[in-house]
């Protein structure tokens, strides 16, 4: 006996049709959840990675400045570290006793006298490069001017002397003796002229003598 199919075709179509659609809903749903979780998990990771980023330029932007800080804070040192040196090497300088020894070693006979004497010692610095000879009187360090260590300058001590001499070659033996002095680094002839007397003539003159004191750099 074969049996009798009492569903209508169009009742099972409904009921097959709703199959399917909910299969499509719940594959549009896990689509959707899949949708939703790939875009939470790449925002948490773009905000991370931003966040990363911020923190990165801000560490940067830290040690720039430190670096700005670090750098100004070396440059001062070195000019301080100047300063010092040229106080020390100005305290430490030629002392007046050993420039009168020296003057005393140069001064033979009674052909040459004083009539002025000023001892002044300079705040200036002069560099000594070696086979090279400097032949102006100073060198300002100028401002933010590195100084390598070990780099050796002089303090000079400037005299000035005013006197008379019995005659020119007097003059020029004693300017001889004083530049044999190992204190001095220059002498200076800056004015001469001839006083006469009434029985004799002097040579009047005006002499710079540099004398150098080595200062090592730190």
């Amino acid at each position: 006996m074969s049996e009798i199919d009492l569903i209508p075709d169009d009742y099972r179509q409904y009921l097959m049709l709703k199959y399917w659609l909910k299969v499509l809903v719940l594959l549009v749903l896990m689509v959707l959840i899949l949708v939703f979780s790939v875009k939470y998990i790449y925002s948490y990771k773009t905000k991370h990675i931003q966040d990363k980023i911020i923190s990165l330029q801000q560490q940067k932007a830290i040690n720039t400045r430190q670096s700005i800080e670090l750098a100004s804070i070396k440059e001062k040192k070195s000019e301080l570290q100047l300063q010092w040196d040229l106080l020390s090497g100005l305290r430490s300088g030629a002392a007046v006793e050993s420039m009168l020894k020296m003057i005393d070693r140069s001064l033979v006979g009674n052909d040459v006298w004083f009539t002025n004497w000023k001892f002044r010692r300079a705040g200036l610095l002069v560099d000594i490069k070696p086979e090279e000879v400097n032949t102006g009187y100073f060198i300002v360090i100028p401002k933010g001017e590195s100084v390598s260590k070990g780099n050796k300058r002089q303090v000079q001590t400037n005299m000035t002397i005013k006197g008379q001499a019995r005659d020119h070659a007097a003059l020029s033996d004693f300017v001889q003796r004083l530049l044999r002095q190992p204190e001095v680094y220059d002498v200076k002839v800056l004015r001469t002229s001839l006083t006469r007397y009434s029985m004799i003539s002097v040579v009047d003159f005006d002499v710079t003598v540099i004398v150098n004191t080595l200062v090592e750099l730190g």
